[in-house]
This record gives structure tokens, C-alpha cells and sequence, in this order.
């Protein structure tokens, strides 16, 4: 009886054992199986799926080309800014929660970010182009709030360093990099920066990895122009331009300064005015190049042309001696002074100076 219970002791052991090195090796073979379907048979698969996790295909603007003054000191130029896009099937905090928390840095509403983050897409924006201290207040708070689904790309914006200098002879540039009034406009082939398609290395929330994605998109030298347009000149001329705004409570006034020896045009200001930086803030009105697009009847400063035409046509010299009685008969019209003054003997540069209606007519 004791041999007997031993040798069911010993089966007994022994059929553990065999149970255990069974379920031993289909947990291996199992586990093998499944090392070997992911190494060998869905490779492809899963590179394709790590990819679409950690690199994004994105559409890379390269800044355009900057404008200079004559001598060389920016008017326009780009400057890289951060773009706040949301994915909203990666939030996990409520529309409301996530506005409350962002708009008092963004440009969009508390009721359209909610209307965003409730869309049935993977990529919405929320403010283009930020300025620097708001989207790192907004960084700071996805920080804080350990918010998944908020992200930053980098764009290139227009800046213009001067503000309000030169403004409608520059002209401004949309959010998609189209100028849109100004030189900007009717230079935008020459100025527009190049479009690349990047594929971006991403960290886990999206965010571009190995620094700055536009960094190696410098602006291309050949695309910048350099201006006839002297930024001294222009400040000078446009402060003078304010004062005579206050001065005689005009609507309108524009001037242009230029060099006459080589007709280059050193000044070209208007006002009313506006900044290009804030275009959106302004009107039509403000945009308008009133030097070149108005129609304006030149007057007395016609007579310089008329006075070099009789000097080139020999019909007047420079010292010939006119007498002022103040009235001129031609045609049946008596052309009178602006003032109605006879002003005696004058030379061409006295007709010049005081601007003589009677002396030209002669």
C-alpha cells in the first residue's frame, strides 16, 4: 500500500511538471508567434503607423524677400511667429474649460473656440501668427493645465518696422502670404518666399523637434529690393504733412519728394495714414496712394515747365526784364495776379518766387 501511494506521488509530480513545461512552451510559442508577426509579417504596417505618430507632412512657407530704403535700412520684412491650432479629438478637457482658459490671449472669441473645439476634424485654428508674449502666456498655460491637443506651427509674418512710415507706398500682406495693396502687391512675384512640402519630426503633441522648422528658410537675397525711397527724407516729409493737417484742418494732403537731377523719388507720404501692421484696423480711405491715384490740376507748380519751355524755345532769358501791372490781356481775358498786385520790374526767378499769374501769361 505505501509502494503504491508513492508511485501515485511520483505521477502525480510528474504531471505537474509536464503541465507546467506545456504551458511553459505554448506561452512561448505563443510569444514567438507574435514577435514574429510583428518583426516579419506587419513591418510595413507598423513603420507606416509610427511614422503618422511622430512625423507630420506640412506645407512650409519660406519668408519673403525684405524691402529696403536707399540706403539700406529695412522697411518691410519677415519675422517668424508661432500659429495655435488644436486637434479636438486629443483634448480631453471640455470646449469651455479650454476657452475660458485661452481667450484672454487669442484674437478669437470664447463662443467661436468653443464652436472650434466641437468640430469633427483633427486640426482647426485658433490664432495666426500670435505675438510672441501671447502665444507664450498660451504655451505657459497648456503647460500649467497639462493640456493635450494644443499645438504651435511656426509661420512667417510680415512686420514693418517703421510703422506707419511709407505705409501706402508698401502696401500690406494677407495671412496666406499674398501682398495685398502697395508694393507689396505689385511686387509679390519678386517678393514671395517659396513653398516646400517638409515632412516634420513631431514629439508626441505634435510639436516640431531639432529647434526652428523654418530656420534653414532664410530669406533669399534676390528676392529683396532696395528703394529709390530714403526712410530720413520720408520721416521728414511726413511730419511736416501732419502739421499741416492740424495746421489747416485739410481731409487730404500728400507730398512727394524728388531728386531732380535723376527723377528718383526720395518721399512719397499721404495722410490720412494707417499701420501695416494692423491693417485690419483701417479703411479703403486710409490704403489709397493719393500722390499717384488722385487726379489733381497742377496750378502754379506748372509754371516751372512753362518757364523752361520758353528758356529751351529761346523765347525768354533768365535776365530779361518783365513789368508787372498786375493784369494781363490775352484773348479777350484779363489774367490778373493771386493777389491782384502789380509787382514793377521782375526777372524769371521773381516770376518763379511770387508766382505771377501775368508774368507767365507773357
Amino acid at each position: 500500500m505505501k509502494l503504491l501511494n508513492k508511485a501515485l506521488l511520483r505521477m502525480s509530480d510528474w504531471s505537474r511538471t509536464t503541465w507546467c513545461l506545456a504551458i511553459l512552451m505554448t506561452v512561448a510559442f505563443v510569444l514567438i508567434g507574435r514577435l514574429a508577426q510583428l518583426q516579419v509579417f506587419d513591418t510595413f504596417d507598423l513603420e507606416k503607423k509610427n511614422l503618422l505618430q511622430v512625423q507630420v507632412d506640412r506645407k512650409l512657407q519660406s519668408p519673403r524677400g525684405t524691402i529696403y530704403d536707399r540706403n539700406g535700412k529695412p522697411l518691410a520684412m519677415s519675422v517668424v511667429t508661432k500659429s495655435l491650432y488644436a486637434d479636438p479629438k486629443m483634448i480631453k478637457q471640455s470646449p469651455q474649460e479650454i476657452a475660458d482658459l485661452i481667450s484672454p490671449y487669442v484674437t478669437m472669441s470664447k463662443e467661436n473656440i468653443v464652436k472650434a473645439l466641437q468640430e469633427d476634424t483633427a486640426f482647426v485654428w485658433l490664432n495666426r501668427m500670435m505675438d510672441a508674449d501671447k502665444s507664450k502666456a498660451v504655451q505657459q498655460v497648456i503647460k500649467d493645465n497639462n493640456i493635450t491637443g494644443l499645438n504651435f506651427v511656426e509661420e512667417s509674418k510680415r512686420y514693418y518696422p517703421n510703422g506707419v512710415l511709407a505705409a501706402q507706398v508698401l502696401g500690406f500682406v494677407g495671412t496666406d502670404d499674398k501682398g495685398l495693396d502697395g508694393l507689396e502687391m505689385v511686387l509679390d512675384d519678386e517678393l514671395k518666399g517659396g513653398v516646400q512640402q517638409e515632412i516634420v519630426a513631431t514629439d508626441n503633441k505634435g510639436n516640431a523637434i531639432f529647434g526652428s522648422v523654418l530656420s534653414k528658410f532664410l530669406p533669399d537675397k534676390g528676392k529683396s529690393v532696395t528703394l529709390t525711397i530714403d526712410a530720413t527724407i520720408q520721416f521728414i516729409a511726413e511730419r511736416a504733412l501732419d502739421k499741416a493737417m492740424v495746421d489747416t484742418g485739410a481731409k487730404h494732403a500728400s507730398v512727394i519728394v524728388m531728386d531732380p537731377k535723376t527723377g528718383e523719388i526720395l518721399a512719397m507720404a499721404n495722410r490720412p495714414s494707417y499701420d501695416p501692421n494692423n491693417y485690419n484696423q483701417s479703411g479703403e480711405e486710409a490704403f489709397k496712394n493719393i500722390a499717384v491715384t488722385n487726379l489733381y490740376e497742377p496750378g502754379s507748380t506748372f509754371k516751372p515747365i512753362i518757364a523752361s519751355a520758353a528758356l529751351a524755345a529761346g523765347k525768354w532769358k533768365l535776365d530779361t526784364v518783365y513789368n508787372d501791372k498786375g493784369a494781363f490781356a490775352a484773348n479777350g481775358h484779363i489774367i490778373r495776379n493771386w493777389d491782384g498786385e502789380g509787382y514793377g520790374p521782375v526777372r524769371l526767378l521773381d516770376i518763379l518766387k511770387y508766382s505771377l499769374n501775368t508774368g507767365m501769361a507773357e
